[in-house]
């Protein structure tokens, strides 16, 4: 019985998901502070068919945005994606655990801290794949450094 190299990967991951799952969720908690009644995890299948669209689309206009805080970052994220039904990749982790789906009423935490949630990136996309906007924090950096991308189509 031969068995595609999908389904296989898909196990895999699946295994790795209930080793991250708790880290993955108090992440998702600490960066949306209402996310049990506002957010929807999506399965590995339904997260990768999300990253192809996302590989799909064309971004013609792609900045390195300096907001003076991450607290900004998360305002911009706030008032300009979270209006609307929103995807969220944390880390590596939405390999593992799915993408989440936002609802417009989500509260997110402009005090995320980076270092307490032992996280490194978070990417922001509407559901409409208008703007892909991601934070990504540099360890061992003193000051804390980050990187701010803004993709619009």
């Amino acid at each position: 019985m031969k068995v595609d190299n999908y389904k296989k990967e898909l196990l895999y991951r699946k295994a790795q998901k209930s080793k991250r799952l708790d880290k993955f969720r108090s992440k998702m908690e600490n960066l949306i502070s209402n996310a049990k009644n506002c957010t929807t995890q999506l399965d590995l299948q339904e997260t990768d068919k999300l990253i192809r669209a996302i590989g799909a689309t064309h971004w013609p206009s792609s900045t390195n945005e300096d907001f003076s805080s991450t607290a900004d970052f998360f305002n911009y994220i706030k008032n300009e994606l979270l209006q609307q039904e929103c995807y969220i990749l944390i880390d590596d982790d939405w390999r593992y655990c799915g993408a989440i789906l936002t609802k417009n009423n989500c509260e997110l935490n402009i005090k995320y801290s980076f270092d307490e949630n032992h996280s490194d990136e978070i990417r922001f996309i509407p559901a409409d794949l208008s703007i892909f906007a991601s934070i990504d924090y540099i360890h061992n950096h003193y000051p804390p450094c980050y990187e701010y991308l803004i993709k619009r189509r």
